[in-house]
């Protein structure tokens, strides 16, 4: 259908022409199709998008509470706890802020009498699965949590697996299940 109106457009033009050849003269251009404003609008904001991502990646995080991922518990190295690990002095303030950051403090040394995760195992001991999925530790020990298994847990309370937390340290946590107790180190 549009050829035949494309054909009935020449024969017009040229029929026209031949009348009056100075007024078709020049080459008719057809209108370039503009984006639409709804499309405009969206490339605007996935502009400015982009831009604030950048800006939060970009920006130096808070040196006022440690942040760290842990690892999936497959690649974890869960040390279990034997004996209480001994609290460090603390050498930074107790403000907090919620910019994950690497821990960069002093750690101190692993004590080498605590009974690992795996060892526990080993023994025939059941044990539920411990994903640490975050672990926020402040000098400040009401503001220390972690997650574990997906919930939120400050120190003392308990998973609903029946894991309790019994303290968060600055290199992983502590936990008890029914009377045994171990740590889960970040690495």
């Amino acid at each position: 259908m549009s050829f035949i109106l494309d054909a009935l457009r020449k024969s017009e033009n040229s029929r026209l022409r031949q009348g009056h050849p100075a007024v078709f003269s020049h080459r008719i251009v057809a209108e370039q199709p503009r984006l639409p404003v709804w499309a405009v609008v969206l490339i605007a904001l996935l502009a400015i998008n982009l831009l604030i991502a950048a800006l939060l990646l970009l920006r130096t995080p808070s040196a006022d509470t440690e942040v760290a991922i842990a690892p999936s518990p497959a690649t974890s190295t869960p040390t279990p706890l034997e004996a209480s690990i001994p609290e460090l002095p603390q050498t930074r303030p107790s403000k907090t802020s919620m910019t994950p950051v690497a821990i960069d403090s002093v750690t101190p040394p692993k004590s080498d009498s605590l009974i690992t995760r795996d060892d526990l195992l080993a023994r025939g001991t059941s044990l539920p699965p411990v994903d640490l999925n975050m672990h926020v530790y402040d000098a400040n020990p009401s503001m220390r949590f972690v997650l574990l298994n997906g919930q939120r847990l400050r120190e003392g309370e308990s998973s609903k697996e029946g894991l309790v937390l019994e303290r968060i340290t600055p290199e992983g946590v502590v936990l008890r299940f029914g009377s045994n107790g171990f740590a889960v180190n970040l690495q």
